[in-house]
């Protein structure tokens, strides 16, 4: 582990399936990005089974980028397995996550490098800004414009205090912890939260999860309303599933933050801030995680078998040495 101070080096993962054009605009974003003091970078592309000529895209790129590129293929789909995959194949010991339709600033990934003050020991995650609207709303950790630095302390403000599109953290983390769970993420059966369970994971082991304003990418949103609608359903979904994995573990704290939030949105609708339509999804979708994930965990206890799916074992508290 590197002494306090020292910059660490990089490894810069990019999940992606069918986005070539936006991959693109990424790719270029990640070329500009100033470098030169950390010891080593790396770019890791993961392709997540795509058919529209990505792994062309990538190869071509690789030949003229400022620092090394490689790509990595992950045939079976899912967000989760394709990070699980980039993971895997990362050389160094700082890992960062941006996403495929994002633009990261020129110093993003020194500002997240210098957010480590040398110990990979914690969880990092920073500023994501919508190309057209500004802060992306309800995706990124809202108000992020006021926000300044900040370590996450209380386990009801785990979602959305970090988003998958600006995301980092030391690979020791994953030998404490555990890798992403497939149960959750893009084209899983719960389609969103593979990185708030990651957090707050990370958070019950006594890992510091901090917020670093200052590390910015800038997110290509372009989504109607009825997407919009369905993201947000699938976020519901996700969140109750991630109180019902945890129970046995945190004694009902991240339950209880849940229902905490549940009882804010039915005063906000009372109120007059919210349709009642809004309060019917989030409630249905909560009790619809519930149930998927109370049902899994009573197959694999049925069965006598421990969860297959990676990040499902109790967590271990966290030490300095990054060990066993």
């Amino acid at each position: 582990m590197s002494s306090t101070g020292q910059l660490l080096p990089v490894s810069i993962l990019v999940c992606t399936r069918n986005r070539a054009e936006s991959l693109g605009r990424t790719l270029a974003a990640l070329a500009r990005l100033e470098v030169s003091s950390l010891p080593a970078v790396e770019l890791v592309i993961v392709d997540n089974g795509s058919t529209d000529g990505t792994a062309e895209l990538v190869r071509a790129a690789a030949g003229s980028f400022p620092y090394p590129m490689r790509l990595v293929s992950c045939a079976e789909k899912g967000l989760s397995r394709a990070r699980n995959a980039g993971v895997a194949a990362a050389r160094h010991e700082l890992i960062l996550f941006t996403d495929d339709d994002c633009l990261p600033e020129p110093d993003w990934a020194v500002r997240l490098a210098e957010a480590y003050g040398g110990d990979p020991l914690q969880v990092i995650g920073g500023r994501v800004i919508d190309v057209a609207q500004g802060e992306t709303p309800g995706l990124t950790p809202l108000p992020a414009d006021l926000r300044g630095e900040e370590r996450l302390e209380r386990a009801e403000r785990t979602h959305l205090f970090m988003i998958g599109a600006n995301f980092s953290f030391g690979r020791y983390v994953v030998s404490r912890i555990g890798l992403f769970d497939c149960r959750f993420g893009a084209g899983a059966p719960l389609p969103a939260a593979e990185e708030t369970d990651f957090v707050y994971r990370a958070f019950r082991a006594g890992i510091p999860v901090r917020y670093q304003p200052s590390a910015v990418v800038w997110h290509d949103h372009r989504r109607d309303a009825a997407t919009l609608r369905r993201m947000h359903y699938g976020s519901h979904v996700s969140q109750g599933a991630l109180a019902v994995k945890h129970l046995r573990q945190d004694g009902g704290r991240y339950l209880r933050a849940k229902y905490w939030g549940l009882v804010a949105e039915i005063r906000r609708w009372r109120r007059g801030e919210t349709t009642l339509a809004n309060l019917v999804r989030l409630a249905v979708g909560y009790l619809d995680g519930a149930a998927r994930m109370a049902l899994w965990l009573g197959r694999d206890r049925l069965q006598r078998q421990p969860s297959p799916y990676p990040g499902a074992a109790p967590d271990r508290p966290a030490d300095r040495t990054g060990h066993a």
